[in-house]
């Protein structure tokens, strides 16, 4: 499909208040990114180099020669930690970015000289015996989660192009797929001799890795809702946003001038500048995140957050514990991490879930079956550890021979207190986590069908429906809508007694503060009261609502003349 026929898609919906030229805006962007890594990669394909891979190590000085990873340990001679300090006869420091064959890189043999722990030995290689695709294998999984994460960025755009949260999801994801990968594959040391490739290279990643994380921290201050310093003063904080790692990472590069005789020094100090400003603006990001989560307003804002939490969690929960058990036992951590980085999948998932407020998943109920099954899990392995270490010394005791017994004796344990476990964590759970009613479901649905609506809304149609599912789901006496609609029409929508006096109260408020009526809820019986949790389903399908009609304004001013139509 072309952008035209995309932006044409976008365009249909009458309701939508946003300039169709963000989503071109955004569109030129991600496809700027995409040319920009097509073509890193056509030059990086093309010139497998000579076997290794540059390290960007932060901690370590610039003036400690140039560390390398071989992408094939037992065809290249090199060992993870090399450090090249010359090439032939040439210090690594003259050779670098000098495009001169000094040293015959790319050549049937080169000699590299290097320094390995203590000792100065020299690596002979084969020129062209890299393979790219040996190179992209040894981090796999990052690229895949890579792609993963572009891809749901274009889903969440295509789903919800109005969203400003959206389209800096998009151009987060899709600009640091290229930033990262640019970095991760690197280069090999025979490609450092051209200026211009490592020129192009290192640009390219610092405009597009700062780019990513500045919008990432846009983002951060948009979602869920602006936070009062976007809001107060957009073109201040968004200017300091943006620049804010370029000054960084100048101020890096500044703060020892010493290095810009040394053209290793002046890249080596590029990339960790790059690794610092990364860490710094991810710390805005989390600071960010935190702040909208301590001045949380709504139902749907705690709702968004928990789904960014959830995901999250799940990234990083599986890492907390491995670290843990690695102080008592070692792990195989690289070939662990290849298995585990799947997880962080879940992040861009719950962001995107997040962002499209796509309630047909109630994450109270999934935290809820998370927290039970990942206790109890954890509750019968130890359980059946300790039975079995219990009955083999017990056997051994008694016998003097340990028996494959103790295993089945386990299993029955587990088998036996594996309901009244589950029941009573569910019991506790429960206390804070609670799944949705029927009737909270389909107010839900009710606010799903109103936010994805195609044609604009009938106020009174859609009032009249939320009346009645609001008596009837949260069992009240009688529900009343009060509304004075744009041009001044007064009307009133109403299901079951008249709730008079009201037991519970909502505004009807859009989302720019505007307030079009009130929401009265009639007693339950037998006096039960509304508890929090009522309160918040109420105010936030009576949100959406309000947004519905203050956004379809124009029409709904028009349809007064007409016979009224209704998407709901």
């Amino acid at each position: 499909m072309t952008a035209n026929g995309l932006l044409g898609r976008f365009a249909v919906r009458p309701h939508m208040s946003y300039p169709v030229g963000s989503a071109r805006l955004t569109l030129i962007g991600v496809v700027g990114c995409l040319v920009i890594l097509a073509a890193f990669l056509a030059i990086r394909a093309g010139d497998p180099g000579d076997g290794t891979q540059t390290v960007i190590d932060p901690g370590r000085p610039v003036g400690d020669g140039l560390i390398v990873r071989p992408v094939d340990p037992a065809t290249s001679g090199f060992r993870a930690g090399d450090r090249i300090i010359a090439v032939g006869a040439v210090p690594i420091s003259s050779w670098l970015g000098s495009g001169t064959t000094t040293g015959e890189p790319g050549a049937e043999l080169t000699t590299y000289t290097v320094l390995r722990g203590a000792d100065t030995v020299a690596v002979s290689v084969t020129g062209g015996s890299g393979s790219f695709w040996a190179t992209v294998a040894l981090d796999w999984p990052l690229y895949v989660f890579l792609l993963y994460l572009a891809g749901v960025g274009v889903l969440v755009f295509v789903r919800r192009p109005d969203l400003r949260t959206a389209r800096m999801f998009l151009r987060f994801s899709v600009a640091m797929l290229t930033a990262e990968t640019i970095y991760l594959l690197g280069f090999s040391v025979a490609e450092l001799r051209g200026a211009p490739f490592v020129l192009y290279a290192s640009a390219a990643n610092a405009v597009l890795f700062f780019y990513a994380v500045a919008a990432g921290l846009h983002f951060a201050l948009a979602f869920p809702r602006a936070q009062p310093i976007l809001a107060r003063r957009p073109g201040l904080t968004l200017a300091a946003t943006y620049l804010a790692p370029w000054i960084a990472y100048l101020a890096i590069m500044a703060s020892d001038p010493g290095l810009f005789g040394d053209p290793v020094g002046v890249f080596l100090r590029h990339w960790q500048a790059i690794c610092y400003v990364g860490a710094g603006m991810a710390g805005a990001i989390l600071l960010a995140f935190l702040t909208a989560f301590l001045r949380i307003e709504t139902a749907v804002d705690r709702r968004q957050l928990r789904w960014v939490v959830f995901g999250v969690g799940i990234a990083f929960l599986p890492w907390i514990v491995l670290l843990a058990a690695s102080l008592v036992t070692p792990l195989p951590m690289r070939e662990l991490f290849d298995v585990m980085s799947i997880g962080f999948a879940a992040i861009p998932t719950t962001v995107a879930i997040a962002i499209v407020r796509e309630r047909a998943f109630d994450i109270d109920l999934i935290v809820n079956r998370t927290l039970v099954y990942v206790a109890l899990t954890a509750v019968l392995a130890g359980i059946y550890a300790a039975t079995v270490a219990l009955v083999q010394r017990v056997l051994l005791a008694l016998t003097g021979a340990q028996s494959d017994g103790a295993i089945v004796l386990a299993t029955l344990v587990v088998v036996i207190v594996f309901s009244p476990i589950r029941d009573a964590l569910q019991r506790l759970v429960d206390r804070r986590y609670k799944g949705l009613s029927p009737g909270a479901v389909a107010l839900r649905e009710l606010g799903d069908q109103v936010a994805a609506r195609l044609n604009p809304i009938d106020p009174g149609t859609v009032c009249r429906r939320f009346a009645e599912l609001t008596r009837t789901g949260l069992d009240a006496s009688g529900v009343a809508i009060r509304l004075v609609l744009p041009g001044g029409t007064e009307f009133v929508a109403a299901s079951g007694d008249a709730p008079d006096p009201p037991a519970l109260q909502i505004p009807v408020k859009a989302s720019s503060g505007e307030s079009l009526g009130v929401l009265e809820l009639g007693a339950r019986p037998g006096g039960r009261p509304f508890d929090r949790d009522d309160r918040e389903l109420c105010a936030e399908i009576a949100a959406i609502i309000a947004d519905a009609i203050v956004l379809d304004r124009p029409v709904v001013t028009h349809r007064r003349r007409g016979p009224a139509r209704s998407a709901v």
